[in-house]
């Protein structure tokens, strides 16, 4: 656990997997596996790329894994920044690249010279991931075992909730055609004067045809 980073492809497992319970029902089996997958190949070319750059399997590791994390996790934090924080500064896009680009330099430069094995580190990365899985497994397979209350849902057990039909559009219907008939009458009204728009357009005499 020391000596390997595991935690580099621990990292998609545990981004997929608590999607996957965040959005359970919705999301299928193997677009879980293609994802992950997908995310595989692009964490073994970013460890790769860094490798030649650092000669040192963990330090390359840890770049590419603070690279992923920051595509993972950046929209996590804009909105929890904009959710949370008063200042707007901290929310905006522009702010927060510049932030991170500035820490990815200092980063860079310091594992560049740094001539740490990094060997803590790993481990607590490795066992913080694996910590996170579990705990989403778990949910996981508590949530299967469990009807959840929509009726949008891809699995079969979905056929055995019901919901309400929508009737908006039908209000909207019934909105917009006693709207457009409220209208004729008054249009009628004001083509064919009488006593009582005799005021509204006075050089009109009632009766009279236009």
């Amino acid at each position: 656990m020391k000596k390997i980073a595991l935690y580099l492809m621990l990292l998609p497992i545990f981004f997929v997997l608590h999607g996957f319970v965040e959005n359970f029902g919705f999301v299928g089996i193997r677009d879980c596996i293609l994802l992950c997958l997908y995310y595989f190949a692009i964490a073994a070319i970013l460890w790769a790329v860094s490798y030649l750059i650092f000669k040192n399997w963990r330090k390359s590791a840890l770049f590419a894994f603070c690279l992923m994390s920051f595509y993972f996790f950046y929209g996590a934090v804009h909105d929890f920044l904009k959710l949370h924080v008063e200042w707007r500064l901290f929310s905006r896009h522009g702010f927060l690249l510049s932030t991170f680009l500035i820490l990815f330099f200092v980063l860079f430069i310091y594992l560049k010279r740094s001539t740490k094995q990094l060997s803590k580190l790993t481990l607590f990365l490795n066992i913080l991931l694996f910590v996170y899985i579990c705990v989403d497994l778990v949910t996981a397979i508590a949530k299967s075992f469990s009807r959840p209350q929509n009726g949008l849902s891809i699995y079969h057990f979905s056929t055995n909730t019901e919901y309400a039909r929508c009737d908006t559009c039908a209000k909207r219907r019934r909105w917009t055609e006693n709207t457009r008939k409220r209208f004729i009458c008054w249009h009628r009204r004001t083509r064919e004067p009488d006593e009582r728009n005799w005021r509204v357009m006075p050089w009109k005499k009632p009766g009279a045809k236009t």
